[in-house]
């Protein structure tokens, strides 16, 4: 009897103690449910507590610094409603309960975006090359923090604001880390923008297409040409040739980005280490363009009935209906217009990169048009397709000639393209193996992975998680992989409300396939530590996908 006891005493302990080897390993494991995870984290002992004595301490003489220091602070004191102030220091090394972000005995090889994190009971040390490192230091931060931490006003109950100890260092795998949202089938207002870039920081993206300019729409003040906003914000009589969309036949709201509004979104991103991408689509795609100057149309367009609203029509009614959708080529005023709008855009929009579109160009009222067949002629062309070769790369001067590189659908590549072009790769992958074969950087954004436009039955975030972007690349082709992006087309997509659930949760798995090594990714972590995750989102009232 005495061994029998003492065995289920044995026993006993035993449950006890896995008991709280459990709850503690998932306490650790909800603490450390970061997305996207780190490329290298060691866990510690113990925990950082945030309070009201708690010191920020910045590098001195340090803008970067100074900044992701307030950033930290305006996050802690919102939700903890501790009045935390930042101060400068010499010091490569923190004092006891100090909170330090500094530049100062940086990796070198961390590059632009990469940070180091070390936790300790005692203090805390963000350390990066740069300025986008810290920020991305001060995200991981965050995301160690309980949930709550994302409150918009302190919370009312008592929280210990506990950081687990770790240490990490990271850096991305890929530069562009992107999503796209298109302004132009349904206009998002400012706030719904900032939102939006507020959630792609928290993740670590870092760049937003766009799409301004559409068949439906002209949503970007432009000075020199002021009727593509007048009359280009409500499309036009034949801006849409789909009654699916449920636009109004496609008809524009009438409301638009003025350029006040646009330097205050690219500060906004700034701040939060996000480049905008404008994308101006050209040639095709030009409803609302044409509806405002159809002294660019095609000759064709005069030359067939007149296009019907709601039915694509019979041939002869096609030709002109294309005609209402894309820019004459051949038209000299064409180029004119296109110089005074790449001015002006590159004037509001500071980063590297502008997207001319270019995809889906049917040239069918190209063959009708005699300024068209015009310009084939004199310039030497073997057809309309090399027309539109010749269109992509005068305009893509035209965008080089501002100081900035162009992007384009993967459709630019037909014809040959300008070496200095960058290719995003849409339909499939296998466009931008191509122009990798070329020698062109390529963003892969393939419909099969990266069209969050599409139902989560079709592209469930499994598939995305599942991508690859570098897949059967050589070496020398990787090096030309600049990354990836998610596109939200708003066709069926009319607020912020429906964007979140179309992003969410589809954007976390991608930007974790974005930042992290294939090594070292796994559905079922990823699983793990996006069901803790979500708590967040919750907070923060992101209605995503469930």
């Amino acid at each position: 009897m005495r061994n029998n006891r003492g065995l289920h005493l044995i026993i006993g302990f035993s449950l006890i103690c896995f008991a709280a080897t459990s709850a503690f390993g998932e306490e650790t494991a909800k603490a450390l449910s970061l997305i996207p995870k780190p490329v290298k984290l060691e866990p510690r002992k113990g925990a950082f507590v945030v309070t009201a004595n708690t010191r920020i301490l910045v590098e001195k003489d340090s803008p970067e610094a100074a900044k992701a220091g307030k950033q930290l602070a305006g996050l802690l004191n919102r939700a903890t409603g501790f009045e935390l102030k930042t101060a400068e220091t010499d010091d490569a090394q923190p004092g006891k309960g100090a909170i330090l972000l500094t530049r100062r005995e940086a990796k070198s090889e961390l590059g632009n975006e990469g940070y180091e994190l070390a936790v300790s009971p005692g203090s805390i040390v963000i350390r990066a090359p740069k300025g986008a490192g810290l920020f991305y230091g001060v995200q991981t931060v965050r995301q160690l923090l309980p949930p709550e931490i994302e409150s918009r006003s302190p919370v009312a109950q008592e929280i210990a604001w506990a950081i687990p100890c770790v240490q990490i260092e990271d850096q991305p795998r890929f530069e562009w880390r992107g999503l796209l949202v298109d302004s132009a089938r349904h206009f998002f207002p400012m706030d719904s923008l900032k939102r939006f870039l507020d959630l792609m920081a928290l993740h670590k993206l870092n760049m937003l297409q766009i799409h301004f300019t559409d068949d439906q729409s002209w949503t970007l003040q432009i000075d020199s040409c002021p009727k593509l906003t007048s009359v280009g914000s409500h499309g036009g009589p034949f801006a849409m040739d789909t009654t699916w969309l449920g636009l109004g036949k496609g008809i524009g709201s009438g409301r638009y980005y003025t350029k006040d509004d646009i330097r205050e979104l690219v500060a906004y991103a700034a701040d939060r280490h996000i480049t905008l991408v404008p994308e101006i689509e050209m040639p095709a795609h030009a409803g609302s363009w044409l509806a405002a100057h159809p002294e660019l149309l095609c000759t064709s367009h005069a030359k067939f009935p007149e296009p019907k609203i709601g039915t694509a029509g019979d041939a002869t009614q096609r030709i002109a209906w294309t005609a209402y959708h894309e820019l004459c080529p051949g038209n000299e005023a064409t180029y004119g217009m296109v110089e005074k709008i790449i001015a002006e855009v590159a004037e509001m929009f500071p980063g590297p990169y502008i997207h001319l579109g270019g995809d889906e160009a049917s040239k069918l009222g190209w063959k009708h048009c005699d300024r068209c067949q015009a310009r084939i002629k004199a310039e030497g062309l073997k057809d309309e397709g090399e027309l539109q070769s010749y269109f992509i790369k005068r305009v893509g001067k035209i965008i080089e000639g501002q100081g900035r590189k162009f992007v384009g659908w993967d459709e630019i590549l037909q014809g040959g393209l300008a070496p200095n072009a960058v290719v995003m790769s849409w339909r499939g992958v296998r466009p931008g193996w191509e122009a990798l074969k070329e020698g062109h950087d390529v963003v892969f954004s393939p419909t099969t992975y990266c069209y969050f436009d599409y139902t989560y039955a079709r592209i469930p975030t499994a598939l995305v998680y599942a991508f690859e972007p570098l897949e059967s690349l050589t070496a020398d082709q990787a090096r030309h992989v600049k990354g990836v992006q998610g596109n939200l087309w708003s066709e069926s997509i009319p607020d912020l409300n429906r964007l979140e659930y179309m992003a969410f949760p589809r954007a976390c798995a991608l930007a974790e396939v974005a930042w992290l090594p294939l090594a070292s990714r796994n559905w079922q972590d990823f699983q793990k530590r996006l069901s803790f995750h979500l708590a967040r989102l919750d907070v923060l009232k992101v209605n995503y996908a469930r």
